[in-house]
């Protein structure tokens, strides 16, 4: 019978932290940022070469990249370790933010590129720190060269 305990308890603990959420650390936020971050790089890359033939799926693109990338940072913050993890949620801040300012920027395109301006001189120091940390910690991208 307690062999039977020590076999449950095993397996809970195991499996509890899976349940739990996404685990902080460096590997994950590496190989998140790697993983996720290559595929959203590949998708654009493809954007910009069809760019010529489909000018309207390549605008499509671009207004959704704002969304997408608020999205993956926000993956990112998730799994940031606590040294890295505020400038990584300002970064998904700021790409949340300017989605929701793409809508607006319709109807007025001048206030748009004011608070976008304003919005990526605030966050371009998070974006720095992050940068360098992923740098620092996760290697140059996989296949570079570096």
């Amino acid at each position: 019978m307690r062999r039977g305990v020590a076999v449950v308890v095993g397996v809970l603990a195991l499996a509890l932290p899976a349940c739990g959420g996404t685990e902080r650390s460096v590997a994950s936020y590496c190989d998140y940022f790697y993983g996720e971050g290559a595929e959203l790089r590949e998708r654009y890359l493809d954007v910009g070469e069809q760019a010529g033939s489909d000018p309207f799926a390549a605008m499509g693109a671009l207004f959704a990249a704002p969304t997408e990338l608020g999205k993956f940072f926000a993956g990112l913050a998730e799994r940031a370790p606590d040294e890295i993890q505020a400038d990584v949620e300002i970064m998904a801040e700021a790409f949340g933010g300017l989605a929701e300012d793409t809508k607006d920027n319709v109807a007025n395109p001048m206030a748009g590129l004011a608070r976008g301006l304003f919005g990526g001189m605030a966050s371009a120091p998070a974006a720095s720190r992050v940068d360098r940390y992923t740098l620092e910690e996760c290697g140059p991208p996989p296949g570079s060269g570096d």
